[in-house]
């Protein structure tokens, strides 16, 4: 049987182990109804406290990504504070739900106005770019699944949570925290390192229009429209914009 490669490097004995306490935190079923049922502490929101209190760096790593204007306000707050930001989320060509591509792409200038450096994945090589994909599930061209985040090179989070209305105010999420800094250092150099390889960096030129950077050898080295998606998908992801559905992302 085939074996993937974390389950090779397991049996391999190559596979860095790093030590440190963890924690779990979680949602309770009732969080939809804005219950803390027996005082269990809402898993998001403890979350975000962590987050708040970084000091050097934060590094987010989230599929769907839809930070609404409190999202915005709330990273505002840490740039402020000279902290740097990173976002990698899939691109409108990676993406498998364009309504989530359309709650994002409205905050794109803002979060790259206050110093957020952005960055969008690219489609996985044998992914068709121009094909609107399938609603069903177990369909995705997207590249990017994990979610992660990373605070101070210091702290771990790797669970469910997504970084839209979804997850914050409806799902009940799952993940867990590891203070282990040998390790956050590890993953936030494996993502950065892959980062020019596998994603877009955005920038805004000097008329305040987005651009999308590629900086491997592939392509054009400056995209002016979203990258490898066809003008149909560009012309249903602004429909999609204009629609109230935000809060359901």
């Amino acid at each position: 049987a085939l074996k993937s490669t974390i389950v090779n490097a397991v049996e391999q004995g190559s596979l860095p182990l790093y030590w440190g306490p963890a924690t779990v935190i979680y949602d309770s079923p009732n969080k939809i109804a804005g219950s803390k049922e027996g005082g269990v502490v809402i898993g998001v929101r403890q979350l975000g406290k962590g987050i708040e209190r970084a000091e050097r760096d934060f590094l987010v790593v989230s599929p769907y990504f839809v930070p609404q204007q409190s999202g915005v306000e709330f990273l505002d707050r840490l740039r402020e504070r000279e902290v740097r930001v990173v976002i990698i989320t899939n691109s409108l060509a990676a993406t498998d739900v364009s309504a989530v591509h359309a709650g994002y792409a409205k905050y794109r200038k803002d979060l790259l106005r206050i110093g957020v450096d952005l960055w969008e994945t690219t489609p996985e090589p044998d992914a068709d770019a121009e094909k609107e994909p399938r609603s069903g599930v177990g369909h995705s061209r997207s590249s990017l699944h994990a979610k992660v985040y990373l605070v101070d090179r210091r702290f771990v989070y790797v669970g469910s949570l997504n970084w839209d209305p979804r997850s914050l105010n409806l799902n009940s999420e799952l993940g867990i925290v590891v203070d282990s800094p040998p390790l956050a250092e590890w993953m936030t150099a494996q993502i950065m390192d892959n980062a020019p390889r596998r994603a877009y960096r955005l920038r805004l030129n000097d008329r305040g229009n987005l651009e999308w950077l590629n900086e491997t050898a592939v392509g054009p080295p400056v995209y002016a429209r979203e990258p490898k998606a066809s003008y149909w998908r560009q012309l249903w992801v602004r429909f999609l914009a204009l629609l109230p559905i935000e809060g359901q992302l």
